[in-house]
Order: C-alpha cells, then sequence, then structure tokens
C-alpha cells in the first residue's frame, strides 16, 4: 500500500487542499495522513513529521501545498531525504530561485509545481485532475476552487465571490486558533472538511447569483450556510467528541454569526472595492458614510463602534418610502443630526434624527452635505 503524507496551511487555501486530497484518495490503495501548520512551524514539523519515519518503510509520498520554503526547510527535506521515496511541492508563493534551485539540483526525481498569479488550491485541483474535467462532481467542486482562487489571489472585482471568500477565510484562520485547544489536529481537519463538503452541497451558485454587492442579502445567506453547519450534526457524523459538544455550541456563534462576519462585513463595505468606500465623505474633523442602500445592523455598529472607521452616517433606511436614518457616534457629537434632518421636515437628537425624501438622491446628497457642514460644532 502505497503510503502518502500531506502538509498544508492553515487558511482556507490550505484546508481546501487539504479537503481536496483527502477527497481524492482512495483508501483501498492509499494510506494517507495530514497536517496543517502555519509558516513559521514548517520547518519544526517537517523534522517532527521526517525522523518519525523509518528508514526501512519510507514515505511513498511527501505532498506540501500552500506552504512556502525557507532555506531552512529545504535544508530539512534534503537531510532526511531517505525517508521518502518521492516529493511534491505545489505552491504559489515567491519562493526563492536558490532554494528551488538547490531541491531539482539535490532531489532530481521531485516533482515542482509552483506558479504565480493562482492559488494552491487551483494548481493541486489542476494536478489531481490531471487537468481534465471528468469528476462526477466537478461542477460544484470547480466553483469551489474559484471560491479560494478568487479570494487568494484578490481578484477584487468579483465582488460577491471575493468577499465570501474574504469571509471564509477569516473563518478558517480564527477556528483553526480557537478549536486547536479544544479537538486533536485529526478533528479540526475532520470538522473543516465536513464545512467545505457542506459548502458544495449548498454550492457557490447559490449565493453568487446576484452579480451585484448586495451586503443584506450576503448577510442573510450566510446566516443560511452556518444554521446549516451544526454541532449536532458533527457529533453524530463522530467529527466531534460529544464531551465537548457543549463547549462548542458556545464557541462557535460567537465565531461565525453575528461578530466575525459583522466586522469582516464592515471592513468589505468600507473597503476600496466595497460598496460603502466611495460614499465616504469628510465632515469637519470625521468621516460621513452617505449611502442610498441599507446596511446590516451589525455592520454599522462595527464601522461605528468597535473600528470606527466613520462618524457618522446618513442612509436611506427604506428606499421605498424615502426613509433616511441619520447617525452618530455617541463619543463624536460633532454634528447636529437633528438640525440637518429638520431641513426636510424630519428630526430628533443631536446623535439620532430621521426624516423623509421626495428628490433624487444625487441632489439630497449635494444639499446634506452643505447642511451638515453648517451644522458642524
Amino acid at each position: 500500500m502505497h503510503t502518502t503524507h500531506h502538509i498544508s496551511h492553515i487558511d482556507l487555501d490550505g484546508y481546501t487542499c487539504t479537503y481536496l486530497v483527502h477527497k481524492y484518495s482512495k483508501p483501498s490503495v492509499l494510506k494517507l495522513t495530514q497536517s496543517n501548520v502555519d509558516y513559521d512551524e514548517l520547518t519544526e514539523h517537517l523534522t517532527k513529521v521526517l525522523s518519525a519515519v523509518p528508514k526501512d518503510e519510507p514515505l511513498t509520498h511527501l505532498l506540501i501545498t500552500d506552504l512556502n520554503l525557507k532555506a531552512k526547510d529545504v535544508s530539512v527535506l534534503l537531510s532526511y531525504y531517505d525517508r521518502y521515496k518521492n516529493l511534491t511541492l505545489i505552491d504559489h508563493h515567491r519562493t526563492h530561485e536558490n532554494e528551488i534551485r538547490r531541491l531539482k539540483t539535490e532531489l532530481p526525481g521531485c516533482s515542482l509545481h509552483i506558479e504565480q498569479g493562482t492559488s494552491a488550491t487551483k494548481l493541486l485541483h489542476q494536478w489531481l485532475t490531471k487537468g481534465k474535467a471528468e469528476s462526477s462532481d466537478l461542477e460544484v467542486e470547480t466553483q469551489l476552487v474559484d471560491l479560494v482562487d478568487t479570494y487568494d489571489i484578490f481578484r477584487v472585482e468579483e465582488k460577491v465571490l471575493f468577499n465570501l471568500g474574504y469571509l471564509f477565510n477569516e473563518w478558517f484562520m480564527q477556528l483553526s486558533k480557537d478549536l486547536k485547544p479544544l479537538v486533536s489536529a485529526e478533528g479540526l481537519r475532520q470538522y473543516l472538511r465536513f464545512v467545505l463538503r457542506k459548502f458544495e452541497d449548498w454550492t457557490v451558485a447559490d449565493m453568487v447569483q446576484d452579480a451585484n454587492f448586495d451586503p443584506k442579502w450576503f448577510y442573510e445567506h450566510l446566516d443560511t450556510f452556518f444554521e446549516a453547519v451544526d454541532t449536532v450534526e458533527l457529533v453524530e457524523y463522530g467529527l466531534i467528541d460529544p464531551a465537548i459538544e457543549q463547549r462548542l455550541a458556545e464557541l462557535i456563534p460567537t465565531m461565525a454569526p453575528p461578530q466575525t462576519r459583522a466586522i469582516t462585513l464592515a471592513c468589505l463595505a468600507t473597503g476600496p472595492f466595497g460598496v460603502a468606500g466611495e460614499s465616504i465623505y469628510a465632515i469637519g474633523a470625521g468621516n460621513c458614510l452617505i449611502l442610498d442602500q441599507p446596511l446590516p445592523r451589525g455592520v454599522l455598529h462595527q464601522l461605528m463602534y468597535t473600528l470606527e472607521t466613520i462618524d457618522q452616517y446618513v442612509m436611506l433606511s427604506k428606499p421605498d418610502k424615502g426613509r433616511v436614518e441619520f447617525r452618530q457616534h455617541a463619543l463624536k457629537p460633532m454634528v447636529d443630526m437633528s438640525y440637518v434632518a429638520a431641513q426636510w421636515g424630519g428630526g430628533g437628537h443631536v446623535g439620532a434624527a430621521g426624516c423623509h425624501i421626495t428628490e433624487p438622491w444625487e441632489s439630497f446628497v449635494v444639499k446634506v452635505l452643505d447642511h451638515m457642514t453648517v451644522a458642524t460644532q
């Protein structure tokens, strides 16, 4: 029986590589073991793994994905060259040319797949399928690959797919950190494989049917997904020890909805390609978001009270009724919002007010900026 040890990174790209290798492995002909480490852990981990392999029973294959080899990592590989018969490196980082030259020269049998401008997941998928679209579930599989690729190489012009990838990457990184003390390394890998399988079942197409980035729609669909990944089902699958089910039930909701997603979506909403990016205006010493579509309440709270990206917002909260909301940071009452809202027949408090408008949004924005400048304290 062939024996393979696969080492990958701990982000979405790295764990998706782990998922694909596991998915394509054939237990009847392959004994597969896997591990996931961060970049600064690789040297020590390689030493630990390879030193434990008997010299008279070397690995058939050592596969490394999404981990940028440094000089000391190559030195470990060369020191234990008798512990594996074949080495495959699939990566997309700026690996030092002299280290690659060392591997090619001293390990002529190694296989190197290094290509910048694409993700390790996509390179691995091409390697596993030999570039042929013959998988029975290729459609959803390639959607998953495209999700990772879009985020990992920063194709920000594909807004919904990029933002979804950004969010999943943040979630995977946090899971890798927060679940590590609670479950075994293999338990964590099984859990994340389970999540990715759920993701394939749900399919990316369900989430990216609308090419326009709509934060509210995006947020609601994520709720549907995360609700589907519950700890009860994980215990039934035997992926998680029932003894820690309650602890996970308490922990996972704090990592997915709503805190982590609200922060992530807030970052995305105000990023250079986010829906709010071009709608932030300087008002006195602060920044004001003036937007003609509602953002989820959690995102607005993160923008103002956690991230402090904006000091005030003016938002068309009910477009069909022309309802506009005015808010500002409680600790930064620079603008009298009640005065501004009163210009359109509304009113309220210094920090929170509202009104209704009937004029076109473009002309309203010009006027509201003038009135907010006047109302700056």
